[in-house]
C-alpha cells in the first residue's frame, strides 16, 4: 500500500510514489476508502499499523543513509526488494537502486560486482536475482533486521487480527 498521507486524513498525495518492482496493483476511490475505513475496524487498524511501519522504515532508512556504506544499504535495500518479491529474481536498474541509495550509477555498479564476487547476488542489465538470502543479511547493516523486525511484530499481527474478523463475519 502506498499513500499514507490518505491513511491519516489528507485528500491530496504529499508525495510522490515510484514502483520499484514490476507487479500488479489495485487501486480505490478515495470516497469508498474513507467509507472501508469508517466501517472496518480491522480495516482501520491495519492501516495504522501499515502507517506505523512505514514511518518506521521511513525514519531508520533516514538514520541508515547517514551512517552506512553503501554496500550495506544496498544489501538493505535488496533484501527489502527481495520480501516484496514472488521471486528471488526480480527486475531493478541500478538507477532505481542509485536513487534509493542516493549514489552515483557508477557506485551501484562497483557494490553490484561486490556482492557477485561474494556470491550473494547475479545482476543481469536490469534484473537482480538473489543467491544467498543469509549472505545479504550479513552484508546488510543491522537497518535492515531492526525494520524488518518492526513489521514482523506491529503490521502481520494486524493483519491476522484482520483475517481472523473477516472469516468471523464470514460465518
Amino acid at each position: 500500500m502506498i499513500a499514507v498521507e490518505a491513511v491519516l486524513g489528507s485528500e491530496t498525495a504529499m508525495s510522490r510514489q515510484v514502483v520499484q518492482v514490476p507487479g500488479s496493483s489495485l487501486m480505490i476511490d478515495l470516497r469508498q476508502f474513507r467509507r472501508a475505513q469508517d466501517e472496518l475496524p480491522f480495516f482501520s487498524d491495519a492501516l495504522l499499523a501499515y502507517s506505523q511501519a512505514v514511518l518506521a522504515q521511513a525514519l531508520q532508512s533516514a538514520a541508515c543513509n547517514g551512517v552506512h556504506a553503501v554496500q550495506e544499504r544496498a544489501a538493505r535495500w535488496l533484501l527489502m526488494c527481495h520480501d516484496r518479491s514472488d521471486s528471488a529474481t526480480f527486475a531493478l536498474t541500478q538507477s532505481s537502486l542509485a536513487e534509493m541509495l542516493g549514489v552515483s550509477r557508477q557506485a551501484v555498479s562497483i557494490v553490484a560486482r561486490a556482492l557477485q564476487q561474494a556470491e550473494l547476488i547475479r545482476y543481469r542489465r536490469g534484473a537482480v536475482t538473489i543467491l544467498s538470502r543469509r549472505g545479504l543479511e550479513q552484508a546488510s547493516c543491522e537497518c535492515y533486521g531492526i525494520i524488518r523486525q518492526h513489521y514482523d511484530e506491529r503490521l502481520l499481527p494486524s493483519q491476522q487480527q484482520g483475517r481472523r474478523a473477516s472469516a468471523a463475519a464470514d460465518s
